[in-house]
């Protein structure tokens, strides 16, 4: 099948039950790119965030979110991700370059109480098993990350990680996404 390359055992099993007209393309996309975007507008209180579907069924690697980022951006970002994760390279080892124009990028695991609560099409997909998750955390504008004192708070976007400090970024994401 030649326009189906990542079909797998998953999805096929998710065709032969007619998912609905909803689910239809996220599988389609899967099959054919090996993985889908799936993409959450903001709202006035909450940033918007996108994530993957699929990378940890078609190439046994963890899936991608990515939080407060424009949506063109995340997917290009989280493909261009899937790419390197294709090739075996460890996101969390370095930062990465080229994800982000002029920017670097790090991956953070995701701790498993937030892909329960934001990635909901990918838990139905898995069967409501969590798939291990990595978070593409991006820099302000002059390249400085999170964790760095001089960070600008403009950029803030909540973390994901089980040792993240629990702020009100953090608070208002999960209460309100």
């Amino acid at each position: 099948m030649a326009d189906q390359p990542y079909a797998t055992p998953r999805t096929r099993k998710w065709l032969a039950t007619h998912p609905g007209e909803d689910f239809l393309p996220i599988l389609r996309n899967i099959e054919k790119f090996g993985c889908h975007i799936m993409q959450v507008k903001g709202t006035s209180t909450t940033p918007g965030w996108s994530y993957s579907i699929g990378l940890y069924d078609t190439a046994h690697q963890p899936e991608i979110i990515a939080i407060g980022m424009p949506q063109t951006v995340a997917v290009t970002a989280i493909n261009k991700a899937a790419a390197l994760l294709r090739e075996g390279i460890d996101l969390t080892a370095n930062r990465i370059s080229n994800l982000i124009p002029n920017r670097d990028a790090e991956f953070r695991p995701v701790d498993p109480k937030w892909v329960d609560h934001l990635m909901g099409r990918a838990l139905f997909y898995y069967d409501d098993e969590l798939p291990p998750t990595l978070q593409l955390l991006y820099p302000d504008l002059n390249n400085r990350f999170p964790q760095d004192p001089s960070f600008d708070e403009r950029f803030r976007y909540p973390l994901l990680q089980a040792e993240a400090q629990q702020t009100i970024k953090e608070e208002a994401f999960w209460n309100h996404s």
